[in-house]
């Protein structure tokens, strides 16, 4: 029989900026609305990697 475990949420308990992410956040959410195509879509990556929203 097949044992069911619930699987790891790897995610953060919070979403929140903490001083220390709040640049991080900034710096990315900048270069993806003002830079070019190639960086925007990289740091649209690393905000959603980096930041998950909670669902």
């Amino acid at each position: 029989m097949k044992s069911r475990r619930t699987p790891k949420n790897h995610a953060p308990e919070s979403t929140e900026l903490s001083p220390e992410t709040e640049p991080r956040f900034q710096q990315l959410n900048d270069i993806a609305l003002g830079g070019d195509e190639d960086n925007a879509a990289c740091a649209i990556a690393d905000l959603a990697r980096e930041f998950p929203q909670k669902n």
